[in-house]
């Protein structure tokens, strides 16, 4: 079980830093995990009115895919947790 707990905190590790509380100084602290990248993506992606630049689809399709591969990760996880 503690294999698995392991497991799952390194999943949540790459999704998302849990001692970021904020965009000043820790920046240079904390890695920027896949939470506060499609966070700041989001809001690059909301200015303007016109159509998203080939750079932004790039790392949209790169954020997507890191999200999937986690996702992926979770879902093998369960699959090997023993029923409650």
């Amino acid at each position: 079980m503690r294999s698995l707990d392991a497991a799952l905190e390194a999943v949540q590790k790459d999704l998302a830093e849990l001692r970021f509380a904020g965009f000043d100084d820790q920046m240079l602290v904390f890695d920027l995990k896949l939470n506060n990248r499609m966070a700041a993506l989001q809001n690059y992606v909301a200015q303007g009115d016109y159509a998203p630049t080939e750079q932004r689809i790039l790392r949209v399709q790169e954020l997507s895919s890191a999200i999937d591969s986690a996702l992926s990760r979770v879902g093998t996880l369960k699959s090997q947790m023993p029923p409650p």
